[in-house]
């Protein structure tokens, strides 16, 4: 990631897969801060072992201001991390997100119903998951996802 940080040559990137490369929380800062990167609206970290520092470190990154779409499959994401990420301002301008593998459970899903940060997500994608009914109610009944 430091490599394409610094290349003059990738400042229209709107469209970065990183997907299974071993990205860690420092690569998810370097871009954040690299000037490269804000241009991108699509960032696809998906199986890269994240974990909850990866989450956070994401949620709090000054840059990728135009990100849209996200895709965080199987990041060995928990509730702590999720739970930031959904809490923060980074959150307001995702509207695709693609969480599932990560480990999603009850307290998780009502933090995403209740978040006043996902108002702008028009798809929220759980692959690999399974749900109750009643789990999937919490999300059908949040006044913030539409």
């Amino acid at each position: 990631i430091k490599h394409f940080a610094s290349s003059p040559y990738l400042n229209e990137l709107r469209s970065l897969n990183l997907s299974a490369v071993g990205v860690t929380q420092t690569g998810i800062k370097i871009l954040g801060e690299s000037e490269v990167f804000s241009n991108l609206e699509n960032l696809n970290l998906s199986w890269n072992a994240l974990g909850n520092r990866g989450a956070i470190v994401l949620s709090q990154v000054p840059g990728l201001e135009n990100l849209v779409e996200l895709d965080l499959r199987e990041c060995d994401i928990e509730e702590k991390g999720l739970s930031t990420l959904f809490k923060s301002e980074f959150m307001e301008r995702i509207e695709v997100l693609r969480i599932g593998g990560n480990e999603l459970n009850l307290d998780v899903l009502g933090i995403i119903a209740k978040s006043p940060r996902v108002k702008n997500l028009r798809e929220l994608r759980f692959e690999l998951d399974h749900f109750t009914k009643s789990e999937l109610k919490i999300l059908t009944n949040s006044p913030n996802l539409k």
